[in-house]
């Protein structure tokens, strides 16, 4: 309505609207979604977008940062996304990040007005919550919570459902363009364990319910999340038996003895029954 009333032919009005625009944040007419279980995505109106801005390598880390961390203060954002350098320099490239930063998020935004996605009213910024910015790591969490819920009390469907569906949103390695980033490494390892956890649990699961082709690819992808997972190499190699596929779970086996052997660990007791019974 601001947006409106500032081509209003009367003047004061027009004014007025014009000036009311520079100081109060308007939301965007679309929400945008922000991707980071992979490569960074920023999405608005369900499509990806991409830009010279979003190439950089500290745009893509400060919103990894923030879709993280929530609020974080300028200083903490210029210790992480530029730690070797002094103080001055850091926020001469934070000012300069910053303005990439919500071009990136707010492509429409015309010129002038505040920005709405990126808060930054004061210290410390934050993106704006649900239903303006949603996170994929957020809601893969959401739907974790109640499948380990579910598999704790026996509901197995709801366990599989719930699984199923956050691992949907993993697209690849997650934070894949901070993985070298010191302050990323605990959330991503959290990160990586529990979608590892979840891709077994619906491999066991989708095994026993005698769908082995899809617990073959569960517990393929839990060893590309962790390829030290004994329990993985457990479940495909059931479901590769299962199939009939002689061959490839004994390749899965030959895999999980070099895996455990750079480990220095032994086979447990259910590797040693799958072997016996590949074996024999």
């Amino acid at each position: 309505e601001l947006r409106r009333l500032r081509e209003h032919d009367v003047a004061e009005i027009a004014r007025g609207a014009t000036d009311l625009l520079a100081r109060v944040p308007a939301p965007p007419s679309s929400p945008t979604e922000i991707c980071v279980l992979g490569p960074l995505e920023v999405r608005i109106e369900g499509q990806r977008h991409d830009s010279a801005e979003l190439r950089r390598d500290r745009v893509r880390g400060m919103i990894s940062i923030l879709a993280l961390q929530g609020g974080v203060t300028r200083e903490g954002l210029a210790a992480q996304l530029w730690p070797d350098l002094d103080d001055d320099a850091a926020r001469k490239n934070l000012r300069v990040t910053l303005t990439y930063v919500q071009r990136v998020l707010e492509p429409d935004r015309a010129a002038g007005e505040p920005p709405f996605v990126l808060q930054q009213h004061g210290n410390p910024l934050r993106l704006a919550g649900a239903p303006w910015v949603t996170v994929d790591i957020e809601e893969c969490e959401r739907l974790l919570s109640p499948a380990g819920a579910a598999q704790r009390t026996g509901d197995h469907r709801r366990a599989l459902e719930h699984s199923e569906a956050a691992l949907a949103l993993v697209r690849g390695a997650p934070l894949a363009d901070v993985r070298n980033e010191s302050w990323a490494a605990p959330r991503r390892a959290e990160v990586i364990a529990n979608a590892t956890r979840a891709a077994i649990r619906a491999a066991r699961l989708r095994h026993a319910y005698g769908d082995s082709e899809l617990a073959v690819r569960h517990a393929t992808r839990a060893l590309v999340l962790e390829p030290w997972s004994e329990a993985a190499y457990q479940v495909l190699i059931a479901a590769h038996l299962a199939l009939g596929d002689r061959a490839a779970a004994m390749r899965a086996l030959t895999e999980c003895h070099a895996q455990l052997a750079e480990l220095g660990v032994a086979p447990d007791r259910e590797t040693q029954m799958l072997e016996r019974r590949l074996r024999g």
